[in-house]
Formats: structure tokens, C-alpha cells, sequence
């Protein structure tokens, strides 16, 4: 099987400065995605891909469908590659402002103020 790229790498954090310095400036991954971890809203999960915001490819996850597995302690996500990022967000605007799935969406100011700053 030739590997033609990743999905994403998705990252929930507390530590979103650290975090945020290692997958860009560390690896040159753009963060193409900003959202919180949506079985833990006070945390942020991060997606991280190419310039481009592409990824390569059953619980819906507003941005894709996913299938996850479990193996020595690691979790591994399988994921659709549509509808992708850029449902909601223009290219030029990936990673720049918090989205939530709809059913969040009435919580985002108590989200937002539970979450530290990334900047």
C-alpha cells in the first residue's frame, strides 16, 4: 500500500501555547482547524494538515465521519475525507477562529470562556 498522505493530525490540548508552537513552527503544520474537544467542551481540539487545508481519507464529527480503534493504549482515527474544513470556513480563513458542531453552538460563549487564549 502506498501512503499518499494523512488524514490530519488532531490534537486535544491544555497546554495550547506549547502545543500550538510544536505543530507549527517544530513540524510546519498549518492549523487548519480550531474546535473544542466535544466530549470535554473546556478543552480545545486542534487539527493540524497541509498548506492547503486538504486531507486524504462511524461517528459524524460535523467535519467528517470517523471510525476509531484502539491499539496498545493509542487511539486511531479513520476518517471521511468530505465534507472537509472548509465546510464552514473559507481556505484563506482555516485556523483562524473556533468552530463548533451545531449542537455546541448555543454553548460557545461558556465555551469560549472556559478555554485560555492561543495567541
Amino acid at each position: 500500500m502506498k501512503l499518499l498522505g494523512h488524514h490530519h493530525i488532531s490534537m486535544y490540548t491544555k497546554d495550547v501555547t506549547n502545543n500550538k508552537h510544536f505543530y507549527t513552527e517544530i513540524l510546519g503544520l498549518r492549523l487548519i482547524e480550531i474546535s473544542v474537544n466535544q466530549d470535554n467542551p473546556s478543552m480545545y481540539h486542534f487539527f493540524y494538515g497541509d498548506e492547503e487545508g486538504n486531507h486524504t481519507g462511524i461517528i459524524d464529527r460535523y467535519f467528517f465521519k470517523s471510525v476509531y480503534y484502539r491499539h496498545n493504549g493509542i487511539m486511531y482515527e479513520f476518517a471521511t475525507p468530505e465534507p472537509g474544513f472548509m465546510r464552514d470556513t473559507p481556505k484563506t480563513q482555516l485556523g483562524q477562529q473556533l468552530n463548533l458542531p451545531d449542537f455546541l453552538e448555543s454553548n460557545r460563549e461558556a465555551i469560549m470562556n472556559s478555554l485560555k487564549s492561543i495567541n
